[in-house]
């Protein structure tokens, strides 16, 4: 289980100065994580701090601790959560957005809305402004998101003559409807269930649908692989009031009860993601500027673990950050941030694309693989009942990955280094202690 919260209530005896570039989930926690353990933050965000898309968006769906079980997006730091009074079963994007902005205004982060970063020079640890302006920091965290800016500070412009057409491409889509629409409707009443988390798998698309805490609305969402090539503003995201039709969904592979549900869909929030590689580092060469959240990790939006991520990244920042004793230790800890964190990066970036080609793979003998799999699972009325051999193949990998603790993970690094780091600081103060020699010049 994840540990206590309480592993970040320590605060450093210095107070350095952190610039957090965006403003969203993994901005607001990182942020609140830093202020937390002692520093001076001050967030920079392009827009006026409202949810990137909107509140109509798709469900996080994290760790339901009724029942013990990690299911989809599953927040594993939950005492995260919880020391935040949020209640973690289905919560909406934009309301757990707008649960970090509250807590880290509430302990004293700064914010520049409406303020675009156009680059940042990680030797003299800056950032420079579409209006001019420069702003300097000992560390910045780069957490503009799927396309972000501080990206190429750190891993280079690996955009230089990237194609995005011969890449793979994907749609996400989000919408909300009233669960009375669907109670009144006989073929869709079931989604207003409480209870019920609906997915639907095809041929290049995964749907999913539940409702929201309040049991007023389903919130729905759908990935749909497409070669439709790009417009001006497709890879951002746009709140829509035309028919989804624009995309080319392919609607004779889907249930007929998911083409009713989303043909009702009046407007919804819609982008097209790129699959990008990994990148090779998420700290800079010298060790001035760090990736959280989707910048470090280029997820889609529609993965399991997106939202977990940027925990993650903001909980093992902010303790490894309680730990500094002097400036010069910036360069070790955020080595130790590049230690814990890359692995986990890897692994979760190999298993979402694993995952997700499994769950829109094509028609075939793959699909009828899969579907023989799941059939075997759901034949079951409950997991508990499930044998061995089908609760590994089916949940195995995700308990496995869902079973990472972040405090744990830092904590197990300062076990290790700990002292050696403690003993440096001593080197450095014994170092710094002023001296005095007197110098006789006789000509």
């Amino acid at each position: 289980m994840p540990t206590d919260f309480s592993l970040q209530t320590e605060k450093a005896p210095i107070s350095l100065k952190f610039l957090v570039v965006g403003g969203g989930i993994g901005g607001l926690a990182a942020a609140y994580a830093l202020r937390s353990a002692g520093h001076s933050v001050l967030l920079v965000e392009k827009t006026d701090g409202n949810p990137r898309i909107s509140q109509t968006c798709d469900a996080v769906k994290m760790y339901n601790g009724g029942t013990g079980l990690y299911i989809g997006s599953m927040i594993t730091q939950e005492s995260f959560l919880q020391h935040l009074g949020a209640d973690y079963r289905f919560v909406k994007h934009g309301d757990l957005h707008s649960l970090l902005f509250k807590a880290a205004s509430d302990i004293g982060v700064n914010f520049l809305f409406n303020t675009e970063v156009t680059s940042a020079d990680t030797h003299s640890v800056t950032v420079s402004l579409r209006n001019g302006d420069v702003l300097k920091a000992d560390v910045i965290v780069g957490a503009d998101g799927y396309d972000s800016v501080i990206r190429a500070a750190i891993s280079g412009p690996a955009d230089d003559g990237f194609n995005p057409d011969l890449h793979q491409k994907k749609v996400w889509i989000t919408f909300s409807l009233p669960a009375e629409v669907l109670q009144q409707d006989e073929d869709l009443h079931f989604l207003a269930d409480q209870s019920n988390w609906v997915i639907a798998l095809g041929d290049g698309f995964i749907f999913s649908g539940n409702l929201a805490p309040n049991g007023e609305e389903l919130v729905v969402s759908i990935q749909y692989d497409t070669d439709r090539p790009l417009e001006e503003g497709d890879d951002k995201w746009k709140n829509q009031t035309s028919p989804l039709d624009k995309w080319g969904i392919d609607y004779s592979k889907m249930e007929p009860r998911i083409v009713k549900l989303l043909r009702q869909a009046k407007e919804y929030s819609s982008r097209v993601c790129i699959v990008r590689p990994n990148l090779d580092s998420l700290v800079c060469d010298n060790a001035r500027a760090v990736l959280v959240g989707e910048a470090g990790k280029p997820l889609l939006p529609s993965g399991h673990h997106t939202p977990a991520m940027a925990l993650e990244d903001a909980q093992t920042l902010g303790i490894l950050f309680s730990k500094i004793r002097h400036p010069d230790q910036v360069p070790q800890l955020l080595t130790a941030y590049e230690e814990i964190r890359q692995p986990r990066a890897l692994t979760i970036q190999h298993y979402e694309m694993q995952h997700q080609s499994m769950l829109a793979c094509p028609s075939g003998p793959i699909m009828e693989q899969r579907d023989a799999i799941l059939r075997q699972a759901l034949a079951y009325r409950d997991w508990e009942e499930m044998d061995e051999a089908t609760f590994k193949m089916v949940w195995g990998d995700e308990l496995d990955i869902c079973s990472y603790d972040a405090a744990e993970k830092v904590e197990d690094w300062w076990t290790q280094w700990g002292s050696y780091f403690d003993r440096s600081n001593e080197r450095r103060k014994s170092i710094d202690l002023p001296t005095l020699v007197q110098v006789s010049v006789s000509s």
